[in-house]
Formats: structure tokens, sequence, C-alpha cells
């Protein structure tokens, strides 16, 4: 966001309070840094708000509570065009709620929270985890050493397959098919926001996923 848009989203309040710079430009340090970028620079700064440019073009970086009520607490900002569409198609894709306004995004995301926040719900899926985890236990306590994190996506992809009814496998065929969603969710997540050849494959295997679907 920029200084005139930060100023009249939060009433003004810092129109008279000068703002720290931390650099000309810090586009090759926030595509290197991603998700610390900002912390780390408030910390070093001692402030919760700091200016710089982003692809030359003049940016404000803020964070904490006041921040976040900012720009969740009203209709501050358009979430349209907000993200980059290479991210957006690969984990949510065109007229999902993050890319609504107004009583459109209020309305979905309101269906979503009505399912995730149901105390049924929450225990059947707290069930699913715990079932999906005890039955990778056992092969874990049989392999010398196993690689945490890629054995833990297993163990979510499973449970949300479950949670959401999505048949459970039947043979290995179907195991090696789930494992290969596994993969395919944790590389959509994980390469989410790079420019590379990655997205547009994702992209690809899922339009023709599509279309065989249609075709069935």
């Amino acid at each position: 966001m920029n200084r005139r848009e930060l100023i009249d989203a939060d009433g003004g309040n810092h129109a008279a309070k000068p703002i720290p710079r931390a650099a000309f430009d810090s586009t090759l340090a926030l595509l290197h840094e991603g998700y610390d970028f900002i912390s780390a620079r408030c910390r070093r700064m001692n402030t919760d708000i700091f200016a710089t440019r982003l692809m030359l073009r003049p940016a404000i970086c803020v964070r904490g509570a006041e921040a976040a009520e900012m720009f969740y607490g009203g209709d501050h900002f358009t979430r349209i065009g907000a993200m980059p569409q290479t991210t957006l198609r690969l984990l949510q894709d065109k007229g999902s709620v993050q890319a609504l306004d107004g009583a459109a995004h209020r309305h979905r995301k309101a269906l979503f929270l009505s399912i995730l926040l149901d105390s049924d719900q929450i225990e059947r899926l707290r069930a699913t985890f715990r079932r999906a985890w005890l039955d990778q236990l056992e092969d874990w306590q049989r392999r010398d050493e196993i690689v945490l994190f890629d054995a833990v996506n297993l163990v979510l992809t499973q449970a949300a397959a479950d949670w959401a009814g999505i048949p459970a496998d039947k043979d290995r065929a179907e195991q090696a098919q789930r494992h290969g969603r596994e993969r395919r969710r944790h590389r959509a997540v994980d390469h989410a926001g790079a420019v590379a050849a990655t997205p547009d494959r994702t992209h690809y295997r899922r339009a023709c996923t599509a279309r065989s679907k249609r075709r069935a």
C-alpha cells in the first residue's frame, strides 16, 4: 500500500508522524526474505510501520493488531487484483472468496465459517486427523528414518479427504493416487508465490483433470 492509501484508510492518524524509511527500494529483499521481511525490519527499527519502495513504487509496510484491524475491520481495500494471478489461480482460482469484496465476500466467508466453526464438524475433523495419524504411525515405526514434514503432509491430506467425504483408498493404485494428490497439494502451497514453471504445470494438470471429469 502507498502512503496516501494508508492515511486515508486509518483516518489520517499517521499524517503528522514521520514514518521511518527502511531502504530506497526493497524489492530484492522482499523476494529473498518472504514473510519475514516486514517483521525483521520492524524489530530492527523498533517500529510497527516503515516506508520503502517495491518495484520502485512507494510503499508503506505495517504490522500489529491495529494494522490487522485496518486491513480486515472494514472495506478500506479491494481484493480484486490484489493477488498475483499465478498465486490466485494456483490456490483458489477466479471467483473464489479471496477475490470478492463487500457483501459477496462476507456471504461466501460465512459459508465456510458455518462449516468450520460447527462443534460437530470440528470434532469430526479432529477424529479424522487422529485416525489418519495413527494409521501412519505403524508405518513410521517400521522405518529407520522419516521426513516429518513430508509425513505430516500426507496425514493432513488423508484427514482432509476423509473429513470431506472423499472415498478411502481401496488398493495400491488408489494409494499412489492419493500420494500424488498430497504432493500436488504441497507443491501448490509451497510454490504459490513463485514465478516459475511449477504454477503452469499445476494449472495444466488441473485443466486436464477437469476435462476428464466432464468426459466421464
